[in-house]
């Protein structure tokens, strides 16, 4: 909801830079007039919980791009322009977490980002 933001607007009050949300495909339809007034205002989204949902996804994508869902949650976030705060305390997940980071050449296309994005959780 972008209420609290217009209400900082209006009253002259300084707007964040960086808005920390959650945020995962499975969310992001019911987000999107939040991301979009906060692009609009130069806002900041950094993706919270971008992992939560990737262990019960049904994300078909990871077998046949192999990467783990997991991965291509990441990837989804960051190709959407959202800084992202993946956490883990095993080290093969931040391993793995850091692939996505370090690897350019891992890209989702076009219409694997509307197939993600239009997932409902």
């Amino acid at each position: 909801d972008t209420h609290h933001l217009e209400t900082l607007a209006s009253h002259g009050r300084p707007l964040p830079e960086v808005l920390q949300l959650e945020l995962h495909p499975f969310n992001f339809q019911k987000r999107r007039t939040l991301i979009q007034w906060c692009k609009d205002h130069q806002i900041q989204i950094q993706a919270t919980g971008s992992l939560s949902l990737a262990a019960s996804s049904s994300l078909t994508l990871s077998s046949k791009i192999g990467m783990s869902a997991a991965q291509i949650l990441l990837r989804w976030a960051l190709q959407m322009g959202f800084q992202i705060m993946p956490k883990s305390s095993r080290k093969e997940h931040i391993e793995e977490n850091l692939q996505v980071l370090a690897d350019t050449g891992f890209q989702l296309t076009p219409e694997e980002m509307r197939q993600i994005s239009s997932l409902e959780g």
